[in-house]
């Protein structure tokens, strides 16, 4: 029977209570489609969901361990890893339906490229050769090999260029309530980059592992107030003329 350890306990708990926040908080922004009928609503909490993907293996396996003792198969962090490719195309739908419109099908094209070449490579990875993908280390454990390491910093680039320019776009507006809003999204956007800091460039500890998704928990409650601006936020930080 597999045990955990003290760190392995802490990374599964926060990791869990990350996932289940960006989970909730992705399909409350979905639900708001319903409301007013605007798909980036639903592209935007379809985003935040796909983007936790790589998270959730952590999650499975330690609720099993946890509750049963044994490790689930690394063909639920490949699903992620697959998954959380997508998360690129819904983000950009969303900012060329909003500012780049004329651009769109060209944009998304590039996109559709990419990922049909990823998801090929990510096929014959997994077949032929899966540490092009996953290194395994020690008896249980796996590490990004480097393909997949660039791949995931230019899907980052990817988000931040392109909510950077929607950021700006929202701050130029004469409305007040779109104005608000592109300071969070600016805010979550700053947040989501220490938090992939933390994640990525430090060695994992109590500390980082407890700041890591602290600051990302942050960082999707930040994007969820961005595109949702709940009444009480709009009330305490917009000033009536």
């Amino acid at each position: 029977m597999v045990e955990l350890t003290q760190l392995e306990f802490l990374q599964g708990l926060f990791t869990l209570i990350f996932v289940s926040i960006a989970v909730v908080l992705g399909i409350k922004i979905c639900l708001k489609y319903f409301e007013h009928k605007r798909r980036e609503f639903y592209l935007a909490g379809i985003t935040l969901i796909l983007m936790i993907m790589p998270y959730v293996y952590t999650v499975i396996d330690f609720l099993t361990i946890l509750l049963i003792g044994i490790t689930p198969p690394v063909e639920i962090i490949y699903l992620g890893i697959a998954l959380v490719a997508f998360a690129s195309l819904t983000w950009l739908t969303l900012i060329t339906d909003l500012l780049y419109k004329e651009k769109q099908k060209i944009i998304l094209g590039i996109i559709i490229v990419q990922l049909v070449v990823f998801e090929t490579f990510l096929v014959y990875a997994i077949l032929v050769q899966p540490t092009l993908i996953l290194i395994p280390y020690g008896s249980r454990y796996y590490r990004e090999a480097p393909i997949l390491i660039y791949y995931y910093l230019c899907l980052m680039l990817i988000f931040l260029i392109a909510g950077f320019f929607f950021a700006r776009g929202s701050l130029k507006s004469d409305n007040k309530e779109v104005r608000l809003k592109g300071k969070f999204i600016l805010i979550a956007l700053i947040s989501f980059v220490i938090g992939a800091i933390l994640d990525i460039a430090f060695e994992a500890t109590a500390l980082t592992e407890t700041l890591a998704r602290i600051v990302q928990i942050t960082s999707f409650t930040e994007f969820y107030i961005g595109f949702t601006l709940p009444d009480i936020i709009k009330k305490a930080l917009i000033k009536k003329d």
